[in-house]
């Protein structure tokens, strides 16, 4: 077939086909001949989009023209606009990427469009470290949409790193009632924010189930080999706190003992900590050009005894990896302080300290105890120290130090410092300036709490020999609390500074505890946090204890066992050796048959059966559904638009959870039960479908072009009113041409959907309700004309019903659709009803005609149709 004849929908299938075949020249000859004939047409913008893809990482210059063209044919292709911007991003062209996203967002693109290209300049002006427009651009997103946690994450983090407190805003709490928001906010930042374990481990299990693909296991292996092989994977060999923790661990591993292998996917630029760090392995195996898949093969057979995972769900995480199961001991150490929740971590490296019995529960990984849980390296080197007034701080005053980053930092932490200070009159805070809206915030704050601007010194950051020697110019270090110094501590300790530190619950508020009782320090941690305040201050108002305190730490630094690094790297082959041996020793766990394992997991469901009166509160009781209790019935003009509509305004969708609302008719006119009414959205849910129809009156549907047309029969003008309706809306469509089939048609509103298709239908009938409640406009008018249906409707509840057609036949390729069989159901009683065959028929031409366009399909269904009229 010339490609010039395709409709749309066929040369895009047929490119495509070529494309997965390996075919990627005659996939971009086919649109190049398609275009040569159709390029300057609207319905080609998509065409222009898909042959940017197919061109963009060998002919960038094409792509890039193609995203242009599509983009002027159709503005709305938001996707156009979105690639556009990652290509000039890539090309380092930020300002050009953030122009692009902002002249294209409109109004009236669909809320996903808009929260897409608001999440993309939140993402650059994050990147770019511009938190206030990054800030200003996810909350734009969010209110949009407040259900997204990746945006939350995001925006939360950003205003922790501004200090912008409380850091999850009243507004988003309200946008979503009776909803944990901060469980949305990841793992990292959800480490400061929540204080309890059970929380922590909530927020990392949400993150994965969010991020993970499906995976099955690799089958169960055991190994038996001379020297235990030990795998560190990480992305941060390179200049980075885990790598100078882990550099001479890695060089001191006993190799008659061990083999020591780099599982490697971090950023290749050279360093001197990371040419250190791979010459300290003893087979280097980069896996950056690996899929996860073949990155754990790779893993698989070289038959790696024990996997240590260095990164667990901090940035560059590649945790599909160990979903796989490449190793038959799989343990999470050091990257990431707290229960990943990673399928396929069994286990813990931690110590008794940090992780006491009491906190196991709360973990999916079980724990390999060490004797100290933090690596250490001897030959970090210390710079020259630098005077107190080269770091501009008072000669003689006592120096607080608090060198978290900022985004540690927390109202009651903040206020407890706060109060140290006004009770250590001779006294300042040093604390990094990782921002300047966080300088500006945090000394605001303390001019709240009555501590003057200059009792804060802000410090630069430096390189690590000089920020090591920096320490020499602090009295005490101050820990941070929920989430504590972990690398930050230690260095303060093997720079002889002692940290003052009040554990809570969790395991990242426990770290410096640990260290303390490493270094031989146990009197500096506290039980509370009032016990915290009062020995800071008295440490500052009684020089001769803290100064006895740091010529202990002088004197016992090199040999306590915090950095006894030799003394650790033995520890820690003992334990994974016995780990090693008893997972060897036990028996192999049965392998997941992929076909048992791959059964859907239920959707959830939410249907409810509106109830209008007492007598339709009986039906809806017994419907099998839940009860929307209407009868007050405020606004009887808008009939069941007014329950969904207080519904969908006033309640918080969960996004994996369909919706449906049903009139207590629906039985009578769909011959469904709720039990096989349940049972079909688990199977369309299965086949990946976000919005299930269960449309009566097939006839109706089959009999006409589309929904409008049909009513248009009983109502005329009603055309007309909803094309002005649609006009106002930014949508110029001739409805009298639209073609409508049964996978798209839904009469009474008898579908059920997950919220991202509910947010547009509402999005449409907010602007309906409105431009019906105007007052004496001409179209408000036309919308309150009354029908002949009983109860004199009005033309807007019409309309409204017909939303959710007009929006599956407008966006087929963003609401997957699944119908049950609609000639099961509850015919019209028009004169349709008489013609089976020809409904059947002419629904059949209507689904070739949308996906073919062949005029022949369209004479052959307006044949049909003419013999039934002159029969009726």
């Amino acid at each position: 077939m010339p490609a010039a004849t395709l409709t749309v929908a066929q040369l895009i299938q047929q490119a495509d086909q070529l494309q997965s075949a390996g075919k990627v020249q005659q996939a971009a000859d086919l649109y190049n001949d398609w275009l040569a004939v159709h390029g300057d047409d609207p319905q080609a913008a998509p065409v222009y989009f898909n042959y940017g893809i197919l061109n963009k990482h060998n002919q960038p210059a094409i792509a890039k023209a193609s995203y242009e063209k599509a983009q002027t044919l159709n503005p709305l292709l938001y996707q156009a606009a979105v690639n556009l911007g990652l290509m000039a991003e890539a090309n380092g062209n930020d300002a050009q990427a953030l122009q692009g996203w902002r002249q294209a967002l409109s109004d009236q693109l669909p809320v996903e469009g808009q929260c897409m290209l608001l999440n993309h300049m939140g993402r650059l002006h994050e990147k770019l470290k511009c938190y206030p427009e990054a800030e200003t651009a996810l909350e734009q997103s969010l209110r949009l949409n407040p259900q997204q946690a990746n945006a939350i994450q995001h925006y939360v983090g950003i205003r922790r790193r501004q200090c912008r407190w409380p850091s999850i805003p009243n507004w988003l709490c309200e946008a979503r009632p009776g909803e944990d928001v901060a469980l949305d906010i990841g793992p990292f930042m959800g480490m400061a924010e929540l204080d309890t374990p059970e929380r922590q481990r909530q927020a990392a299990q949400g993150f994965v189930e969010r991020k993970r693909s499906p995976i099955t296991p690799l089958p169960s292996v055991r190994w038996q080999h001379d020297k235990l092989r030990i795998g560190y994977f990480s992305v941060d060999f390179k200049l980075h706190a885990v790598s100078i923790l882990m550099a001479e661990v890695l060089e001191l591993h006993d190799r008659s003992r061990v083999q020591v292998y780099g599982l490697d996917y971090s950023d290749t630029t050279p360093s001197a900590m990371r040419q250190r760090v791979l010459k300290a392995f003893d087979h280097h195996v980069p896996l950056h050009a690996l899929t996860d898949a073949q990155a754990a093969q790779r893993i698989r057979e070289l038959e790696i005894d024990v996997l240590i995972d260095l990164t667990g769900l901090t940035t560059g995480s590649r945790f599909d990896v160990l979903a796989y199961r490449p190793a038959p001991v799989q343990a999470s150490y050091l990257g990431y302080m707290g229960s990943s929740a990673i399928p396929g971590v069994d286990y813990i490296l931690a110590d008794r300290h940090l992780m006491p019995p009491e906190l196991t529960q709360h973990f999916t990984e079980k724990p390999i105890y060490l004797n100290s849980y933090q690596a250490n390296d001897r030959q970090r080197v210390i710079g020259t120290a630098p005077t107190r007034a080269e770091c501009g701080l008072p000669a003689k005053a006592f120096v607080f130090c608090a060198f978290n980053n900022n985004y540690k930092f927390t109202p009651d932490i903040w206020a407890t410092w706060m109060r140290i200070l006004k009770r250590s009159p001779n006294s300042v805070l040093w604390v990094l300036e990782d921002n300047p809206q966080a300088k500006e915030n945090l000394t605001a704050n303390a001019k709240s709490h009555g501590i003057a601007a200059n009792r804060l010194i802000f410090a630069g950051r430096v390189m690590p020999e000089q920020y090591l020697a920096r320490y020499h110019c602090a009295d005490l270090f101050l820990d941070t609390a929920p989430y504590g110094a972990g690398t930050t501590a230690s260095d303060a300790l093997w720079a002889g500074l002692p940290v003052l530190t009040c554990p809570g619950q969790t395991m990242v508020s426990r770290m410096a505890g640990s260290l303390l009782h490493a270094v031989g320090l146990p009197e500096l941690v506290t039980d509370s946090a009032q016990a915290y305040e009062n020995l800071a201050v008295q440490l500052a108002t009684k020089p001769k204890k803290i100064q006895a305190i740091k010529q202990r730490l002088k004197a016992q630094r090199d040999s306590c066992d915090l950095f006894n690094t030799p003394k650790f790297v033995r520890n820690l082959e003992d334990a994974l050796i016995e780990t090693a041996e008893q997972v060897r020793n036990s028996p192999l766990p049965v392998t997941p048959n992929p076909q048992a394992t791959a059964q859907h997991t239920p959707a959830a469901v939410r249907i409810f059966s509106i109830a209008w009166s007492d007598d339709t509160l009986k039906t809806a009781q017994a419907s099998g559904y839940e009860v929307l209790d209407n009868r007050a019935n405020l606004r009887p003009d808008w009939y069941e638009y007014w329950p969904i509509r207080n519904f969908l305004l006033n309640q918080t969708l969960d996004e994996n959870t369909y919706y449906g609302f049903f009139s207590s008719k629906f039985a009578d006119k769909t011959q469904l039960p709720a039990p096989e009414v349940f049972k079909f959205i688990q199977q369309a849910s299965a086949k990946g479908a976000n919005v299930v129809l269960f449309s009566p009156q097939p006839d109706q549907g089959a009999g006409f072009l589309n929904v409008f047309e049909q009513q248009e029969v009983y109502s005329p003008g009603f055309i007309a009113t909803s094309e002005a309706f649609l006009k106002e809306m930014g949508l110029d469509l001739a409805l009298r041409t639209m073609v409508m089939d049964s996978r798209n048609t839904v009469f009474s509103n008898y579908f059920v959907a997950r919220p991202a298709f509910w947010r547009e239908w509402l999005r449409f009938g907010e602007a309906l309700f409105k431009m019906a409640e105007a007052g004496n406009t001409p179209l408000a008018q036309a919308l309150g004309q009354a029908t002949h249906y009983r109860g004199s409707a009005q033309i807007k509840v019409f309309l409204m019903e017909r939303l959710a057609s007009l929006l599956l036949a407008l966006y087929p390729y963003h609401f997957k659709t699944a119908a049950a069989n609609p000639w099961t159901m509850g015919w019209s009683m028009t004169r349709f009803r008489s013609f089976p065959q020809e409904m059947v028929i002419s629904d059949a031409l209507k689904m070739a005609i949308r996906e073919h366009g062949f005029p022949e399909y369209t004479a052959a269904y307006a044949a049909i149709r003419q013999k039934i009229i002159q029969k009726v």
